[in-house]
């Protein structure tokens, strides 16, 4: 099940982001996203947040700013749902394209995003910050949204 976050859900967000992220976001960061009206989504099996999906819309675009998923519940397709969710919601709204960055490093979600359709159209060097140094980002764009819903 898919639903809007709320302040109780900050706590869980937070604590994935930090398991699964080098470069993690801070409480007041998701804090200040949720409150700006920014789209942060949970993605639940029962009643336990198994991911989320942090996204925002701005001039005909959107821009996919975190996703990630809980360990234990890695490989289950929840990251293709809370994709296909939001590439649904894209569609409706017209938007033109969608833009995201991911770590160079990250082929496991390099691979998901060339399987939905999203391309490499750019580089963007030490974009991430690690603690013990930096990492290049790739610079991913997708504007094909109708063969893309409904992926799973």
């Amino acid at each position: 099940m898919i639903v809007e976050a709320t302040e109780d859900d900050i706590d869980a967000i937070v604590a994935i982001d930090a398991m699964v992220n080098p470069s993690a976001w801070s409480k007041v960061q998701y804090l200040s996203a949720l409150h700006n009206k920014q789209h942060l989504w949970v993605v639940k099996q029962g009643d336990k947040i198994a991911g989320f999906l942090l996204w925002h819309i701005c001039a005909g675009v959107a821009e996919i700013y975190n996703i990630a998923i809980a360990p234990e519940h890695q490989r289950q397709h929840l990251a293709q749902m809370l994709l296909n969710k939001m590439l649904s919601v894209c569609q409706q709204e017209q938007l033109e394209s969608i833009f995201l960055e991911v770590r160079q490093s990250n082929i496991a979600a390099q691979r998901l995003y060339e399987k939905m359709g999203f391309e490499v159209i750019g580089h963007r060097k030490n974009y991430y910050h690690l603690g013990t140094g930096f990492e290049d980002a790739l610079v991913m764009k997708l504007t094909q949204f109708k063969s893309i819903v409904n992926y799973i």
